[in-house]
Parts: structure tokens; sequence; C-alpha cells
């Protein structure tokens, strides 16, 4: 795994911006160990997988797997957002 490099921002999406910054070994919790203090930040994604991520999220193919996701939602019954089962 490669350590952080300083990433600079302010052409990316946000959604790139937030994938280009999360370290590696996120669990979701938005919490850190005391572990993870003493450890150099790694991130989770190269530029060049945030990159890939993007590109396959604009696809049709991905545009439909969200429409198809969404309608199934909705057939259960969910309304508003966030939704969670």
């Amino acid at each position: 795994m490669q350590a952080a490099k300083t990433v600079i921002v302010r052409h990316l999406s946000p959604v790139a911006a937030a994938l280009a910054s999360v370290p590696a070994g996120f669990a979701g919790t938005g919490a850190r160990d005391e572990q993870d203090e003493r450890e150099p930040t790694r991130l989770l994604f190269t530029p060049d997988e945030v990159q890939r991520i993007m590109a396959r999220a604009a696809t049709e193919e991905m545009k439909q797997v969200l429409k198809s996701a969404t309608q199934a939602a909705l057939d259960r019954g969910a309304f508003g957002a966030p939704w969670l089962w």
C-alpha cells in the first residue's frame, strides 16, 4: 500500500475528491483508533483507481443499474432519502 500524498482536489468532482481522500482501512465510522494515529495515512484508492471508478460510474450500464436499484427500492415501499432496510 502506498503512503498518502497530497492530492490537489480542485479539479475533481466532490465524489471523486471524497474517494481520493479515503484512508486505507476505512470502516465507515469516521473514527480512528490509536494505532491509526501512529501510522502514516495511506489512501484506499490510487489516483488511477479514482479515475477508473468515476469513468465506470458514468457509463450507461451503471446508470441502468442505478435505475433498477431505485425501482426495486420503490417497489418495496421506499420513499425519501436515505432509506435503509
